[in-house]
């Protein structure tokens, strides 16, 4: 389980955040694709890797032909292919209908029927992207807070849990949700990724310094809060 959930990681990192991811397409695919396998692992985690390869496949620049088209007799209409239907449908540029689409699924929120750990992490990130392109920037924010409602009660547990992958993928969530706030919920955003960045790998270690930059040129103070 741990090495098909390090590769659905760093795709959602390559999706959402390529400068922080350290591993080129390439690898990230062949190694979803050896849990995509029929003979390999559960249902459910053929049925994740499957989602990340064609959610993979649409954010591509160019359409492309590949070889990990899999067809599954045991999802046809679930949450996951809601997901990737929605964002077929909005790399046509047909935003509104892909943030409708999505709102089909977004109430799925209680763990018990969150289909895959990244689905909550993967649907929110991608509204926030779709409701930006619609000029609505408002709602972009409200997407990019998902992470912050949220129970942690029990944890850590054997398995990762889809609050742990929301709050891991959090910081992440306000750095992109600084560039669309108000003045004072930038100040407040940017302060967080500033602290919590600050000691991270390289790239990360530059936003947290571009954070505080963006701090100082602002005036930002504690009363911003």
């Amino acid at each position: 389980y741990v090495p098909l959930f390090m590769a659905k990681l760093e795709a959602v990192n390559r999706m959402f955040d390529p400068y922080g991811s350290v591993e080129d397409l390439e690898g990230i695919v062949e190694r979803l694709e050896r849990y995509a396998a029929l003979d390999v692992g559960t249902a459910n985690e053929r049925r994740g890797a499957r989602w990340m390869l064609r959610l993979l496949e649409q954010r591509e620049p160019e359409a492309q032909d590949h070889e990990w088209q899999y067809s599954d007799s045991t999802v046809g209409d679930s949450a996951l292919d809601a997901v990737v239907r929605a964002a077929g449908l909005a790399r046509q540029r047909r935003f509104q209908d892909a943030i409708n689409v999505g709102i089909t699924v977004r109430d799925r929120q209680f763990a018990e029927l969150v289909p895959d750990p990244f689905f909550r992490t993967v649907l929110h990130l991608l509204m926030a992207e779709w409701y930006d392109e619609t000029g609505n920037s408002q709602m972009a924010v409200e997407q990019l807070r998902w992470h912050e409602a949220m129970d942690l009660g029990g944890l850590p547990t054997h398995q990762p849990l889809a609050q742990e992958i929301d709050w891991a993928f959090g910081t992440l969530a306000r750095w992109k949700r600084a560039g669309l706030a108000d003045t004072g919920e930038m100040c407040n955003t940017y302060r967080d990724v500033a602290r919590l960045w600050a000691h991270g790998d390289p790239e990360y270690a530059r936003r947290a310094d571009s954070a505080q930059t963006r701090l100082d040129e602002f005036a930002c103070t504690v009363s911003d809060r």
